[in-house]
């Protein structure tokens, strides 16, 4: 069959066209990458009319320009070109509250956004110990010129206080805590700020689970900051009239920030649900890098002597007292863990409460966990902590002497045990344990976790003490371990296989 030209022509046109709308589609699939600039902000000295002459007000504006020229993401306006505009358009400070007036200043200095603020709460002063204590509390707008709105309105307070010193006058001591509140308002104001005008930038180049990205140090990227990849997702059309009015973005992949550079950052990939390439866009997470899990699980206890009746000496005669050790077997826990997370793991500590019968007390252990494998959205850690333990148990009763006409013997003390006391221990113990730790990551925020490991903490020091009821009266007395000669009990001692589960939160 013979092809015309004609034909040949409308062939190719028919590819060049398929092309195009495959080339479309695939586009569409992947949001034009959009690559931060730096935006032109002001901010206006603070209201502080409650507490005149303090120069809070100032101080706290001044803290915050810091911040943000420190932050490297805004282009902030010079104070002299802001004071000169206000003289000029003759504004005081009682109209910087006024967004209409941040409006025109903006305008006039070529801005896109102005802060205003005002200290509504401020005290620094003397501690009856000597020490001093303070409080701010400020409210801060941040007000888009070009469309005369409040983009962002926020509360800001921050308590600081500082013990007592014989080095130092209560002058400086206050002046120290009034240091404690403008750096406490300057980081709230950074995680404020961070949360509002996230950066956008994109993946640059992509081997496994490295990628490099297009922008670095010149606004403010650090490492362990956190980006998301995102795709086109869902679109929100009004039902009604079918009016397009929001295109949902798509996370498909986390990245942490490993190192940094001027002008490009290097990325580690912690999970994906999407192919990466080139050209992507990724978008800032702000997060305090925080984790916080609380978790439940059984902790174990060994002791070595046995059960059975020992024998106590009080200096006047034997008395027989019933010591059960094997009580102490496991106790369940319910446990908090909380620590700071890294793009390779987490520095953490945690606290457990011992729960059950006949045993109660408190652990507390620092250490840290290595993120070893990521599959999907399951982790796998690696970990260890050291700390101490303290537990309390019920462990027998007082018996009779050799002389069972005798009810009660002599504590060290001098206090009269009668017969049937009940007998606790107590003993304090330092160790660690190694664990781990998979975790199911059902979001970026939420997680459940499994953990298990070897917990050992030495041989501890012991004490031994008698409880009883008199004339409705609680009473007890502590009795010397040494007086035990018979069946002495080894040393409370926490060893053996730790499991727990829990559910996490990152911030």
């Amino acid at each position: 069959m013979k092809i015309t030209a004609r034909e040949e022509i409308l062939s190719v046109v028919s590819v060049m066209m398929l092309i195009l709308i495959i080339s479309a589609n695939v586009f569409a699939a992947t949001p034009q990458a959009e690559l931060s600039q730096r935006e032109k902000i002001i901010v206006f000295p603070f209201i502080d009319s409650r507490f005149s002459g303090s120069g809070i007000g100032r101080a706290v504006a001044d803290t915050i320009i810091t911040e943000l020229i420190n932050m490297k993401r805004f282009e902030v306006a010079d104070r002299l070109n802001i004071e000169k505009i206000m003289n000029e358009q003759k504004l005081g400070l009682s109209g910087m509250m006024d967004e209409k007036n941040a409006v025109e200043v903006g305008n006039l200095l070529g801005a896109k956004l102005s802060i205003v603020g005002d200290v509504t709460g401020y005290s620094v002063g003397k501690k009856d110990n000597g020490g001093a204590d303070g409080s701010i509390t400020v409210d801060i707008k941040i007000v888009n010129v070009e469309t005369s709105k409040i983009e962002k309105a926020t509360t800001l307070s921050v308590n600081a206080s500082e013990a007592p010193s014989a080095s130092k006058s209560s002058n400086i001591l206050m002046e120290e805590a009034r240091k404690k509140l403008l750096k406490g308002v300057s980081n709230k104001f950074f995680n404020t700020m961070r949360d509002y005008f996230k950066l956008k930038t994109y993946i640059m180049t992509v081997n496994g689970s490295k990628v490099t990205m297009r922008m670095g140090r010149d606004m403010g990227i650090k490492p362990n900051f956190r980006f998301d990849a995102v795709v086109t997702g869902e679109e929100v059309k009004d039902p009604i009239s079918g009016e397009l009015l929001e295109i949902k973005q798509k996370p498909i992949a986390h990245i942490w920030t490993t190192k940094v550079d001027e002008k490009i950052s290097y990325g580690k990939v912690i999970s994906k649900s999407g192919v990466l390439t080139p050209g992507l866009q990724l978008v800032e997470v702000p997060t305090l890098n925080i984790y916080t899990s609380i978790t439940a699980g059984i902790y174990p206890f060994v002791q070595n002597a046995v059960s059975g009746n020992s024998i106590y000496n009080d200096g006047y005669d034997d008395y027989n007292i019933t010591v059960d050790f094997n009580k102490l077997t496991s106790a369940a826990v319910l446990g908090l863990v909380s620590g700071k997370q890294f793009y390779w793991g987490e520095v953490e500590g945690e606290v457990d409460i011992l729960l059950a019968s006949p045993i109660a007390g408190l652990k507390f252990t620092v250490g840290g966990a290595y993120k070893l494998l990521r599959i999907g959205k399951l982790d796998l850690e690696l970990g260890a902590r050291v700390g101490g333990v303290g537990a309390l148990s019920n462990v027998g009763t007082v018996g009779y002497g050799n002389n069972t006409w005798a009810d009660f013997m002599y504590a060290p003390d001098g206090t009269h045990v009668p017969y049937g006391a009940d007998l606790s221990v107590v003993a304090v113990s330092i160790g660690g344990e190694g664990l781990a730790r998979l975790s199911f990551n059902m979001s970026k925020s939420f997680s459940f976790n499994v953990t298990a490991g070897y917990a050992y903490f030495f041989d501890a020091p012991w004490s031994l003490s008698a409880s009883w009821t008199d004339s409705g009266e609680s009473k007890s007395a502590a009795l010397d371990t040494d007086q035990i000669t018979t069946n002495k009990p080894d040393p409370l001692q926490v060893q053996g296989i730790i499991i727990r589960a829990g559910f996490g939160w990152s911030f």
